[in-house]
């Protein structure tokens, strides 16, 4: 994923919100499922098979040859992550440009201004 994401110019902030959104996304539905199933117990045996009911549902379509369920979440994470790493670059690009023409702004009116004198 690096390769394609250098290839469309994202520098490192803006992949950062890539890859955090496709982690979110993936580790979401096993942490809500984990919160929805939770006792009112808060002992460790209780913690720990809230855990594992949550990951065995999660993960339970691998049994009939489907897709977990994360991973559809990380699909869904990473469309977001996208979303923003787009919006990032375009300003960006949009500060890049401004900064270049006001560079050249100002070699022009220099270049004039020793012409002139």
């Amino acid at each position: 994923m690096t390769n394609k994401t250098d290839e469309y110019g994202y520098n490192l902030r803006e992949r950062m919100n890539l890859y955090v959104g496709t982690a979110l996304g993936a580790i979401a539905p096993v942490v809500g499922l984990k919160y929805l199933i939770s006792l009112d117990n808060n002992s460790l045996g209780d913690e720990v098979a809230c855990w594992l009911v949550s990951l065995a549902i999660n993960f339970s379509p691998l049994l009939v040859k489907q897709p977990p369920l994360p991973l559809y979440g990380s699909a869904v994470g990473a469309a977001f992550g996208m979303i923003g790493a787009n919006n990032l670059r375009q300003r960006r690009e949009e500060r890049e440009e401004k900064y270049h023409l006001q560079n050249n702004l100002e070699k022009v009116i220099d270049v004039n201004f020793k012409e002139i004198n």
